[in-house]
């Protein structure tokens, strides 16, 4: 039905970082573990969040756009394309003229990147024995980057290769992973992390080497959104524009949860739309609830247990709007919601434990309320409890799956913390 995740009850994802760390780090004392990457940071490569590919010299076998896909790749047993095995990664023909195959992508947003995991996933004989990336910050997007999207099945032409390499070269890159060894795609050695030569730099697009063809799954670029808060927060004043201050393209991610059993909470944080349950964040069938549900005078179940997520914003500010979409989940969206907001100085901290969350002056942002199947929920905050806030946490009684929520309101400038 779906793959069942094994961390059903996880009070921490801080605590999950991974005993075999590896000894490398990114900025400061950041360890290079992929666990703590995927928990601590934000994929600014994603298509989930906003990233694009903008330019692939040869997509034969598979798209560049999968390379940047936020699911995992999946192998298809038995099927064929017309140019080969069906294969979930970008995958190049094998080279046979002068030259390595590249690809350039814009992030979902300006930022900062410490990591990389190239994912070869299911590419044992077809990898490329080598890879490197660079970036660059002043990337000027020529019209004709728009007609020059080549089909799979199909290379760039001789022209259009040679007009994208007049861009690259009228741009300053930084090498932020020189040409490094790649490993077959098992599990044992799928994922090949490594870091960047420049974590503090803010950068806006990325090329991405072979050398000199081949096929990877997947590319994560781990790192932190550099976004406009004042600028965010002066539309909001002269325009009315609130911002999604919880997604991961403003800063927003997951800090830490109880439950996650089909579906990580940082789904919920994406800015696309979800394809399936699989999208977004489900957790198990609530253990405590009762054995013969009862409803209540308000119309909720009682005691019916719940699960939470905390959830940390890009920046202090003020949540005016909230949207909880429940899209897919038709037999098993949660009954009922609620959100609770506080000031904590979290921000940036190496470990949040559950006695930190439970000591927080939590305040109720938004009182429990219904939900229901398959439909999104638009919800305006009572002004008389709209406070200045760092972290939202979300409730979901009794259990059940949220496919994306949005807390849009206005940053603060200059906040305490």
């Amino acid at each position: 039905r779906r793959s069942q995740r094994s961390q059903s009850y996880v009070w921490s994802a801080h605590s999950q970082v991974r005993k075999n760390q590896l000894t490398s780090t990114m900025a400061g004392d950041t360890p290079l573990d992929l666990e703590w990457l995927r928990d601590h940071t934000i994929d600014l490569l994603s298509s989930g969040i906003g990233a694009k590919c903008l330019f692939a010299t040869d997509q034969w076998f598979a798209a560049a756009d999968n390379l940047i896909n936020p699911s995992e790749p999946v192998w298809k047993e038995g099927v064929f394309s017309p140019q080969g095995k069906w294969m979930d990664g970008w995958e190049s023909r094998r080279k046979r003229d002068a030259g390595h195959d590249w690809a350039l992508y814009r992030l979902a947003v300006p930022g900062t990147i410490g990591a990389f995991d190239a994912d070869t996933a299911f590419f044992t004989g077809n990898f490329p024995p080598m890879i490197s990336i660079e970036a660059a910050s002043d990337v000027t997007e020529h019209e004709w980057l728009e007609h020059a999207r080549i089909a799979v099945g199909t290379r760039a032409t001789p022209d259009m290769v040679a007009a994208a390499e007049a861009t690259v070269a009228s741009t300053k890159w930084v090498t932020l992973v020189e040409r490094s060894a790649l490993r077959p795609g098992v599990d044992e050695t799928r994922h090949n992390v490594f870091k960047s030569a420049c974590p503090d730099q803010v950068f806006t697009h990325i090329r991405v080497n072979y050398h000199p063809d081949g096929g990877v799954a997947r590319l994560r670029a781990f790192g932190e959104p550099r976004p406009d808060f004042a600028r965010m927060a002066a539309v909001a004043a002269s325009a009315g524009v609130l911002a999604d201050l919880s997604s991961q393209r403003n800063g927003g991610r997951a800090l830490l949860w109880n439950n996650m059993h089909y579906g990580h909470p940082r789904n919920i944080l994406r800015s696309d739309q979800g394809k399936n349950m699989g999208d977004g964040w489900e957790t198990a069938r609530q253990p405590t609830r009762p054995a013969v549900l009862e409803i209540g005078p308000d119309g909720n179940i009682v005691n019916p247990g719940s699960d939470w997520c905390v959830i940390e914003l890009g920046t202090a500010a003020v949540i005016e709007r909230l949207e909880v979409d429940t899209s897919f989940f038709k037999g098993n969206y949660p009954e009922s919601f609620q959100v609770e907001c506080c000031v904590a100085p979290w921000k940036g901290a190496k470990e949040v434990s559950k006695a930190d969350v439970d000591a927080a002056d939590w305040k109720v942002l938004f009182p429990r309320a219904k939900l229901g199947p398959d439909t999104i929920l638009q919800c305006k905050v009572d002004p008389g409890l709209q406070v200045e806030c760092t972290h939202l946490r979300l409730t979901i009684f009794p259990d059940g799956g949220i496919m994306r929520f949005r807390a849009l309101g206005k940053p603060v400038i200059n906040a305490a913390l």
